[in-house]
């Protein structure tokens, strides 16, 4: 059985709609993971954000991303920070 297990990248991460949402506004993410399971509502409001320039992964559930973050809760999202 292979395992597909969330891993990120190397750099500092941003996790929830919140902060996902200001660090696409202000041009501070190279990555944005969204779960696989996230609502739509969600989707609808950081995929406009987004441009050629910032990776949009869709691989893995909230409960994945939220274990990869090391938070005790599940993720819709998570951005992380250019360097």
């Amino acid at each position: 059985m292979i395992e597909n297990k969330c891993k990120f990248e190397e750099g500092e991460k941003v996790v929830g709609l919140k902060q996902v949402v200001k660090s696409l506004q202000n041009n501070e993410l190279k990555t944005l993971y969204i779960a696989t399971d996230c609502d739509s509502f969600i989707e609808k409001k950081v995929l406009p954000l987004t441009d050629e320039k910032v990776l949009v992964v869709r691989m893995f559930t909230q409960e994945e991303l939220g274990e990869a973050s090391n938070i005790d809760v599940n993720a819709a999202v998570v951005g992380i920070l250019k360097k």
